[in-house]
């Protein structure tokens, strides 16, 4: 009897650890010659991090949520995040609010904190306004253990509204700036109107730790 469970475990989760080892954390295996058991989705390494499926025929399936990417745990410290709004040469002056913790950075926003930090307000047309965290620091600082979030304002100044505007979430590295390769989601935001630190929300990008990898999803509002 002993065997047999053994012999049962091992056979549960040696294919998610052969994924994994290809690099793919979230195995969908409907429509296959073998699907996955809610079991095996369930694994350590897939845990919070798939979205887990009923097969139609049979079986689950541990799909990669939309608009998202992993990114190995080992590689988090040497990363920062950085939140990108932009705007066509035909708008002008979004302003935008990114929110870490306790921090807000934007234009006419409270403050930044230790993991948060703004590149500065662009009034101008065509423009580019950018929030830095350094969201890894801040778990090692006991600040969030197994989620957290990054919140998203943004809105054009004054009462025009001048339509929608592009966001886009990616890691680079601390050391040179060079970018993380395959960490990035991007989405059309639609902004409010305001004349203060901006209070439409436009995003909110989640961050789920695993035990081997961390998901970033970027869901827009």
């Amino acid at each position: 009897m002993r065997c047999y469970f053994v012999f049962f475990l091992l056979a549960s989760v040696v294919p998610i650890l052969a994924q994994h080892a290809s690099n793919d954390v979230c195995p969908n295996r409907c429509n296959t010659d073998r699907t996955l058991s809610d079991r095996e989705c369930d694994h350590p390494v897939t845990r919070s991090l798939c979205a887990v499926e009923e097969c139609e025929d049979n079986g689950y399936s541990c799909s990669m949520p939309g608009n998202s990417f992993m990114i190995s745990n080992n590689q988090l410290s040497l990363l920062e995040f950085v939140i990108e709004y932009t705007w066509s040469p035909e708008q002008r002056d979004l302003d935008t609010s990114t929110r870490f913790l306790d921090g807000n950075v934007g234009f006419s926003c409270s403050s930044a904190n230790d993991y948060l930090d703004f590149g500065g307000d662009n009034t101008s047309k065509g423009g580019t306004e950018v929030a830095v965290i350094d969201v890894e620091k801040a778990r090692q600082d006991g600040k969030w253990e197994d989620s957290t979030a990054i919140i998203s304002n943004a809105g054009w100044f004054a009462s025009d509204n001048q339509g929608g505007a592009q966001m886009k979430v990616y890691l680079r590295r601390k050391s040179d700036g060079g970018l993380a390769e395959e960490a990035s989601v991007s989405d059309r935001i639609n902004p409010g109107t305001q004349r203060t630190c901006s209070p439409h929300n436009v995003a909110t990008v989640k961050i789920i730790r695993g035990s081997l990898h961390t998901r970033v999803t970027l869901e827009k509002a």
